[in-house]
């Protein structure tokens, strides 16, 4: 297999779409159980928006409460 040869093959590997391609929709992640989103904002594990769903203490997210759209109009 000549260079270039090799330098294809090595982009298609690492490509983001060959990426999308090999990986499960809908993966979770969260811990089990807990939220993994806070509205279009992903939570990934180790934080945590619940006791027993962060890892430790540091990687706790407080979520305010905010007015809803109809409330501030």
């Amino acid at each position: 297999m000549g260079f270039l040869e090799l330098a294809i093959l090595v982009i298609i590997l690492v490509s983001p779409s060959s990426l999308a391609a090999i990986t499960p929709p809908n993966v979770s992640i969260a811990k089990p159980n807990c939220p993994d989103r806070c509205g279009d904002v992903s939570i990934p594990f180790p934080f945590g928006t619940s006791q027993d769903c962060y890892l430790s203490n540091q990687f706790s997210i407080s979520i305010p409460v905010l007015w809803s759209k109809s409330e501030a109009l």
